[in-house]
C-alpha cells in the first residue's frame, strides 16, 4: 500500500520536471544571446552624500580616498536612505555613436553627467518619479546617446536617490549590439506575457462555462504576477500608464498586495480548505485579510521606503505560509495537492532570488532577472494542471461503480501481496550478494589504496638529493600561499644557487656534482629544524626553502647560516677534495588579494640575481617599502631598485 500511495507523487514531480525543463527551453534562446556585448568600465567607484547637498563639480573635487571601488560590475546595495554618487572611466574607445546604460527601472530620481576630452557633453534628470517622456530614449531602460571623437576618454558621474533597490549597472553599448540585446530581451518577455496571457484567457472561459470561483482567482493572480512583472521590468510604465508616475511607484506594492490576495482565496477554494483543513483556511483567511489592509493603507504609506518594504514582505510572506500549508498536506491523496506544491515552490524561489538581489544578498545575474518570471510560467502552467486535474477527478468520480472499486481494491491487494513477497526474497538475495562483494571490494580498495600511496611519495622524491622535486615544490608552495593568504601570516621563500655548477660539472664529473647536491642537501636538512618548513630542489642547480610565518630578517638568517656551513665543509671525494659555496636570494610576504602566486617568486628570484651581481656567495634580500615611494629594495644599503607608482599596482596592492 506505501507503494500505491507515493506513486502518484513520483508521476507529479517528473511531470512537473518536465514542464520546468519546457519553460527553460523556452527561454534558453534569449538566455544564450543575451550575453556581454557590451563594454564594461574597467573600475566604478561610488561616494555616499549623507547631506544631499554637493553639486557635480563638488564631488568631481573631491580627493580619490573619499571614493570607494564597488566589489561587483553592477554596483547593489540593496534598500538605503542616503543619496549616492558614482564614477566610472572609459578610455581607447573607438570613435562614433555610443549607447550609456545607467540605472535600473525602479530607481526614483537619477542625475547623469558625461564628459568627454574634459568637457561636459551631457546632463541628464531622469528616474520613475519623473514623466516617462522626459527621457531621452524611449525605451523601459534609462539609455542616452553618447558621440565620441577620434581620441577622446569618457567620464560618468552618475547621482541616485531612491527609496527603492539601489542598484546601477553602467555599460556602454554599440546602438548595434544594444538593437540586438533588446530583440532578446523582448523575445523573452513576449514568450512570458504569452503565456500568462493564454492560461489567463483558459481559466476565464472555464470560469465562464463552470462558474466556479477557483478559475476567476486563477485569473486575477495571473493577471497580479504579470503585471507585477511589468511593473519590475519597467514595461508597464512605457507602454500602459507612461504619464502616472505617482502610480507606477505604488503599482509593485499594490500589485504584490493583490497577488496575496487572489493567492489565498485560490488555495481556500481549489484545495477544498474550508471542509477538509478548516484551521488552515482560516491562517490564509488572515493572511489575505493583512494584505487586504495593506493594499488600503497605500495611500497614506506613500511612495517610499514603507511602501516599498510591505510590498516585499506580503509578497514574501504569502508565498512562504502558502508554500508550507501546501506542503503539510496529504499529498498521496489528491495529485492537484502535490502540484500545488510544486507550484508554489517554483515562484517561491522566484520571490527568494528577487528579494535577495533587491536586498544586495545576490549579484544582478540572468538567473536573478529572469528568475521570478520562470517561477510565474511553471506556477501559472502547473495551477492550471491542478483546476484541470480537479475538473478531471470530480467527473471521474461520478461514473464510478462501487462494485468495480472494491474488486480493483481485491485484485490490488492480492497482487501487492504476491509483488511484496517477491520483493523480499529479491532483497534477501540482493543483501548477500552485496555484503560478498562488499568485502572483495574493501579488499581491493585497501591494496590500491596502499600502491597509490607509495607511487605518491616517489613522484614527490628528487631520487638524488633525497629532498622533494620540482612537483612537490609547486603543490607546497600553492597549499602555503593559501594558507598564508587566509591567516594573513608572512610566507618567506629562499633560492639558493650552487656557485659555478656547470664548470664543476665540466672540470671535476658528474659524480663529483652529485655528491656535492647531496652534501648541500643534507646541509639544509640539518640547519632547517621546523616540521612545516619544506625543502625541494626546484631545478638542476638551485634548492628552494618554504618558510610559512617566517619573517624575512628570520629567513634571511637562516639562509646565511646553510650559505656558512657549506662555505665552511670540504668533501672528500675518491680523487680529491672539493669546496663549493652558494648564493641566496630571500623574499617574504603576506598575500593579499590582488597578490598574485608568482609575486614571491619573482621577489625571491630578483634577489638571487642581485646576489650573483654582487659576487656570488652571499645572501641577498628583497624587502619592500610603502607603495608611495618605492615598491622594493634589496639589503645593501647601496644598491636600491625604486619603481614607478604605475608599475607598483601592477605588482602590489596598496600596503596602508
Amino acid at each position: 500500500m506505501v507503494q500505491g500511495k507515493h506513486s502518484g507523487s513520483r508521476w507529479q514531480l517528473r511531470l512537473a520536471v518536465l514542464i520546468m525543463l519546457m519553460v527553460t527551453v523556452l527561454f534558453k534562446p534569449g538566455l544564450a544571446a543575451s550575453g556581454n556585448a557590451y563594454v564594461k568600465f574597467s573600475d566604478i567607484y561610488y561616494f555616499v552624500d549623507e547631506r544631499a547637498s554637493l553639486t557635480a563639480e563638488e564631488v568631481k573635487n573631491l580627493p580619490p580616498e573619499s571614493w570607494s571601488r564597488s566589489r561587483r560590475e553592477v554596483p547593489n546595495f540593496g534598500f538605503v536612505s542616503n543619496t549616492y554618487w558614482f564614477f566610472a572611466q572609459a578610455s581607447s574607445l573607438s570613435p562614433g555613436d555610443w549607447l550609456l546604460e545607467a540605472g535600473g527601472p525602479l530607481l526614483d530620481n537619477m542625475e547623469v553627467f558625461v564628459y568627454s576630452g574634459g568637457k561636459a557633453v551631457g546632463h541628464y534628470e531622469v528616474g520613475r518619479m519623473y514623466p516617462f517622456a522626459n527621457r531621452e530614449l524611449f525605451h523601459r531602460k534609462f539609455l542616452f546617446p553618447v558621440e565620441l571623437g577620434e581620441g577622446n576618454d569618457l567620464t560618468i558621474l552618475v547621482r541616485v536617490q531612491t527609496t527603492s533597490a539601489l542598484q546601477v549597472p553602467l555599460r556602454l553599448w554599440r546602438p548595434s549590439d544594444w538593437l540586438q540585446k533588446s530583440q532578446h530581451g523582448m523575445l523573452l518577455h513576449g514568450i512570458f506575457y504569452g503565456i500568462i496571457g493564454a492560461m489567463a484567457l483558459f481559466n476565464l472561459l472555464m470560469w465562464s462555462i463552470l462558474r466556479e470561483r477557483a478559475y476567476l482567482f486563477y485569473v486575477g493572480i495571473a493577471i497580479s504576477l504579470g503585471l507585477f512583472c511589468a511593473t519590475m521590468s519597467g514595461l508597464s510604465y512605457q507602454f500602459l500608464w507612461p504619464n502616472a508616475p505617482l502610480w507606477n511607484a505604488h503599482a509593485p506594492a499594490f500589485l504584490s498586495f493583490s497577488c496575496t490576495i487572489f493567492a489565498s482565496l485560490f488555495v481556500i477554494d481549489a484545495m477544498r480548505l474550508r471542509k477538509t483543513r478548516p484551521r488552515y483556511a482560516r491562517v490564509l483567511q488572515l493572511v489575505g485579510a493583512v494584505a487586504a489592509m495593506g493594499l488600503l493603507s497605500l495611500p497614506w504609506l506613500g511612495p517610499g521606503f514603507a511602501n516599498v518594504f510591505a510590498g516585499f514582505l506580503s509578497g514574501v510572506i504569502s508565498a512562504v505560509v502558502i508554500f508550507l500549508i501546501l506542503f503539510a498536506l496529504p499529498m498521496q491523496r489528491r495529485y492537484e495537492y502535490g502540484f500545488s506544491v510544486y507550484a508554489w515552490g517554483a515562484v517561491s524561489i522566484g520571490v527568494l532570488l528577487l528579494v535577495l538581489n533587491k536586498f544586495g544578498a545576490l549579484p544582478q545575474i540572468p538567473l536573478t532577472e529572469y528568475g521570478l518570471q520562470l517561477g510565474v510560467i511553471a506556477e501559472a502552467i502547473l495551477l492550471s494542471a491542478v483546476l484541470v486535474r480537479r475538473y478531471y477527478s470530480e467527473r471521474v468520480a461520478k461514473v464510478r461503480a462501487e462494485a468495480k472499486a472494491r474488486d480493483h481494491e481485491r485484485l490490488a491487494r492480492e497482487s501487492q501481496e504476491r509483488l511484496l513477497a517477491a520483493q523480499i526474497e529479491a532483497n534477501e538475495k540482493l543483501e548477500r550478494r552485496v555484503a560478498e562483494r562488499t568485502l572483495e571490494l574493501e579488499r581491493a580498495m585497501q591494496k590500491v589504496a596502499s600502491t597509490n600511496e607509495t607511487l605518491k611519495s616517489m613522484s614527490l622524491i628528487d631520487p638524488l638529493t633525497g629532498v622533494g622535486n620540482r612537483r612537490f615544490f609547486d603543490q607546497s608552495y600553492r597549499s602555503e600561499w593559501r594558507r598564508a593568504f587566509r591567516e594573513k601570516s608572512e610566507l618567506a621563500l629562499v633560492f639558493l644557487d650552487i656557485d659555478h655548477y656547470k664548470l664543476l660539472l665540466d672540470q671535476r664529473g658528474q659524480d663529483v656534482a652529485d655528491t656535492c647536491l647531496k652534501h648541500i642537501a643534507r646541509t639544509i636538512e640539518a640547519v632547517v629544524s621546523r616540521p612545516s618548513d619544506s625543502i625541494a630542489r626546484f631545478s638542476e642547480d638551485i634548492f628552494a626553502l618554504i618558510m610559512p610565518q617566517t619573517s624575512l630578517a628570520g629567513a634571511a638568517h637562516l639562509a646565511e647560516e646553510i650559505r656558512r656551513q657549506i662555505e665552511q665543509a670540504v668533501l672528500e671525494t675518491e680523487r680529491e677534495s672539493v669546496s663549493v659555496t652558494v648564493t641566496a636570494g630571500v623574499a617574504s610576504i603576506v598575500p593579499g588579494e590582488r597578490h598574485h602566486e608568482a609575486i614571491l617568486l619573482s621577489f625571491a628570484d630578483d634577489a638571487l640575481h642581485k646576489a650573483k651581481a654582487d659576487g656570488r656567495n652571499r645572501v641577498r634580500s628583497f624587502v619592500l617599502t610603502p607603495p608611495r615611494s618605492r615598491v622594493g629594495r634589496f639589503d645593501g644599503p647601496e644598491d636600491k631598485v625604486t619603481v614607478t607608482v604605475d608599475e607598483s599596482r601592477k605588482l602590489l596592492s596598496d600596503q596602508a
